[in-house]
């Protein structure tokens, strides 16, 4: 079994603040910069190449034809302010596209078909390398990210980090009749990570807002809607001013991801119920960024934060009533004195933002919380030695102490076929095993599962366990992200039918009645799986990713 990545990430080992001093430091690139910040500026420098501002978006058809005119909003902003604008786009998946082939999408239609939603998870890495790069190559001073995706919003933060280079985020929120599925929808554990981009301070607070207009559209009405809305030309006024200045003060991204940051962003999605996608995809950033995150830190978290908000699809709010109710300004207000000083592109730093909305009026009281502790913790046990979230956002207070025999599955198939035939059992908890990183390979989510499980009204009274992912989980008692993975050879490559599982979510417990002798004695009987797909990409994610307690990113 390969070994994992250290805790201190890519940036461990290149200097002693843990940058990639080859790419973002470089002495070419501070010349490069200096020079074009010169050419700019002193006479007769015309006919000399500018500041250059990449503005990044996605290179699908649907995407430039809904955000043509928003784009060309932006570009026209970076050029009044003295940079030159370039659009990239990039190639990648929407989440709407894995999501809809888990249940039978006509797309997913041949000989294919089990394969298109594997490539949700690692199109964020392959995001991440094509603008590095992009970057590198056009030899970019500032960058201007509209992402469309969770995917891509995620691999164009990796990017960020990765390249050292200037960059500010626009959300994808144009015309949701006309482009659905372009960004994130309204559930949070769908937009738990634009929340996140704000607290990192990469946006301007309240850009999320837009995803969720006060006066609703329908379709025909977007479609119709040729230009540009007074919100989005003040926004895309505002980026374009910003983006330029970063670009000339050479303001590294690197600042925005400090241990403080990421403990804010914890701290945030605690208050607001959690999403598991946000611890995977945090761990992520914190590899990239070089920052140590161990996953106790979520524990700790839920500890000091209780959930403030029922924002998920088990909850009683939707991230639109979230935004009527004070939206984050509003919460962070509330959790002010739980935030730690960390910098925001809107030239603010965060405690400051919270101070300034303390005093709101907010329905967001730590003195009446929607439920004491956080929406998740990670459990640790002989069944998860690396750890596995149990998302308790919207369960009930029986689930969170349990145990139960186990029903094993190795595929997804087979699993919502035993669920279908009505071949389960309540008290039953339901293992899906090499879904995980490596074992899928490309972790897909698993939603189709839990709705199949509820549809047959088992949610309450089975539990569903994978080293796979869920992107909403509902209220369906779950264990997910279980680390290290069945393909890894674990505990979980050699769990049997009728193995008793017991959890403890208040002492962090997770793991089967089996001596560590017994698992053993399995695991020497045990065989890797063999993997019919040599020469493809998903063939070389599952060689070199890490687990899902590392965010299960390229390494």
């Amino acid at each position: 079994m390969r070994p994992q990545p250290e805790r201190g990430g890519r940036g461990s080992g290149a200097g002693p603040d843990g940058s990639r001093k080859h790419m973002a430091d470089s002495k070419h690139r501070k010349e490069t910069r200096k020079k074009a910040a010169h050419d700019e500026s002193s006479p007769g420098g015309e006919g000399r190449r500018p500041l250059t501002v990449g503005v990044i978006g996605w290179n699908s058809p649907r995407f430039v034809e809904a955000h043509a005119p928003f784009i060309e909003l932006l570009k026209r902003a970076v050029a009044s302010h003295g940079a030159q604008p370039f659009f990239y786009g990039i190639s990648g998946v929407s989440d709407i596209l894995p999501a809809a082939a888990a249940d039978g999408h006509p797309a997913a239609n041949g000989s294919d078909a089990g394969r298109i939603a594997n490539y949700g998870l690692p199109a964020r890495d392959m995001v991440a390398d094509q603008i590095e790069i992009v970057v590198h190559q056009e030899n970019l001073g500032g960058l201007l990210m509209v992402p469309w995706s969770v995917s891509s919003l995620v691999g164009m933060m990796m990017a960020a980090i990765r390249c050292g280079v200037p960059a500010l985020f626009m959300p994808c929120y144009r015309r949701w009749g006309l482009f659905p599925g372009a960004a994130p929808g309204p559930t949070y554990s769908q937009c738990s990570m634009l929340v996140v981009l704000e607290v990192f301070g990469l946006t301007k607070l309240g850009a999320i807002e837009q995803l969720f207009p006060k006066k609703e559209k329908g379709a025909a009405a977007a479609a119709q809607a040729a230009e540009c809305e007074p919100d989005e030309v003040h926004f895309a006024e505002w980026a374009g001013r910003r983006a330029v200045e970063m670009a000339k003060q050479n303001i590294s991204p690197r600042r925005f991801f400090s241990q403080a940051a990421f403990q804010n962003a914890v701290s945030v999605d605690m208050a607001l119920g959690n999403s598991c996608e946000t611890v995977l995809h945090l761990s992520a950033l914190a590899y990239e960024s070089g920052v140590p995150l161990p996953l106790s830190l979520f524990n700790d978290g839920s500890k000091r934060i209780p959930q403030l908000v029922p924002v998920n699809r088990a909850g009683e709010f939707s991230m639109a009533e979230f935004q009527d109710w004070g939206g984050l300004p509003g919460l962070l207000g509330a959790i002010a004195t739980s935030l730690q000083p960390s910098p925001m592109v809107i030239g603010k730093n965060i405690v400051e933002v919270a101070r300034e909305h303390a005093a709101m009026r907010s329905s967001y009281k730590m003195s009446r919380p929607f439920r004491k502790h956080g929406g998740l913790g990670v459990l640790f046990g002989n069944l998860a030695r690396e750890g596995a979230i149990f998302r308790v956002a919207g369960l009930k207070e029986s689930s969170l102490v349990s145990s139960g025999p186990a029903r094993v599955f190795d595929s997804e198939a087979a699993c919502r076929s035993a669920i279908a035939s009505k071949k389960i059992k309540k008290g039953e908890v339901i293992v899906l095993r090499y879904a995980g990183p490596k074992g899928s390979p490309g972790m897909p989510s698993l939603d189709a599962v839990e709705r199949a499980i509820e549809d047959r009204g088992l949610g309450d009274s089975v539990v569903f366990l994978t080293d796979g992912r869920l992107t909403s989980s509902g209220r369906t008692p779950a264990f997910v992200h279980v680390s290290p993975e069945a393909a890894a050879g674990s505990a979980l490559s050699v769990l049997q039918d009728g193995d008793i599982i017991f959890w403890n979510f208040f002492d962090k417990a997770l793991s089967v009645r089996l001596t560590d002798t017994e698992i053993k004695v399995r695991l020497s009987r045990w065989k890797e799986q063999e993997k019919n797909m040599r020469n493809s990409f998903l063939y070389r994610y599952s060689k070199y990713t890490s687990s899902s307690s590392y965010g299960a990113t390229l390494v």
